[in-house]
């Protein structure tokens, strides 16, 4: 996607929001290098340091005709949020959401969901799913705002799954 977006902190920065691209990975590394271990475990369920690189590959050459990733960057380049949909089938995709510590309690994950949420859908998804980690309570209660329902996991008791229907989701907000 060619659409940017702009998102005015409650401190009055602006951030500039766009498709994740090739040469933005080391700023991607950098993000997830940045971040506090706790919230890398809960992102990629592993803990990690860092990105491996055919990961990091991956993550930064998303095939648009499946999947996205938006990405909020600072004035300075810094990204400080990415939010992402891949496909699991033709009809249904996964996300996952990730803001810097300094960019939470702002608003900006509600419009790093919507970007994906719409995105997914203009894609002709019919579902958006995650599987959350009981303990990620911040994310349990953006995917419930965003409407998803949320219920515990058949397979795993610290999971919850998420999952969005994309057409009423669609439908429900054609009538705002």
């Amino acid at each position: 996607p060619s659409q940017t977006e702009t998102f005015t902190l409650p401190d009055g920065n602006t951030l500039h929001i766009r498709a994740l691209e090739p040469e933005d990975a080391e700023a991607k590394q950098k993000f997830v290098r940045q971040l506090p271990a706790a919230d890398r475990y809960t992102r990629f369920m592993t803990h990690t340091n860092e990105l491996p690189l055919p990961t990091l590959a991956r993550l930064t050459r998303p095939d648009f005709h499946t999947e996205c990733t938006w990405a909020a960057f600072a004035s300075d380049g810094h990204i400080v949020a990415v939010s992402r949909y891949s496909r699991i089938n033709r009809n249904e995709c996964e996300f996952g959401i990730t803001l810097a510590p300094e960019a939470r309690k702002t608003g900006l994950a509600g419009k790093m969901m919507s970007l994906i949420i719409q995105t997914a859908t203009q894609q002709g998804y019919q579902t958006m799913n995650a599987e959350i980690l009981k303990e990620n309570t911040p994310m349990l209660k953006l995917a419930e705002k965003s409407g998803f329902t949320v219920t515990p996991s058949e397979t795993d008791r610290g999971l919850y799954q998420a999952s969005l229907d994309l057409n009423k989701w669609q439908n429900s907000n054609k009538n705002k």
